[in-house]
């Protein structure tokens, strides 16, 4: 039963990076950078090959909250200058 559970694990984690990562618009190659990691190793988190140690996924949580967080605040910024036009 373990075993089943450590798949759904590894299989659960590759799609949310994959997702995430994509989403961003960022590459393998981006990420991986950023982490510590060659873009290989990446690639086997998202194919479920292994699954990060709690060092890298903790880097990896960091660079893309990082990541989101940016994107929103220049996303508000803009919205907020674009609403800022519009009334001028």
């Amino acid at each position: 039963m373990r075993e089943d559970s450590d798949i759904e694990v590894k299989y659960s984690y590759a799609i949310l990076l994959r997702a995430i990562r994509r989403a961003l618009r960022m590459t393998q190659e981006e990420l991986a950078n950023r982490v510590g990691v060659s873009r290989q190793m990446l690639l086997s988190y998202e194919k479920s090959e292994s699954i990060p140690n709690v060092k890298h996924s903790e880097h990896i949580a960091q660079v893309l909250s990082s990541e989101i967080r940016a994107r929103h605040i220049d996303q508000r910024l803009n919205e907020e200058s674009n609403s800022g036009e519009n009334r001028g």
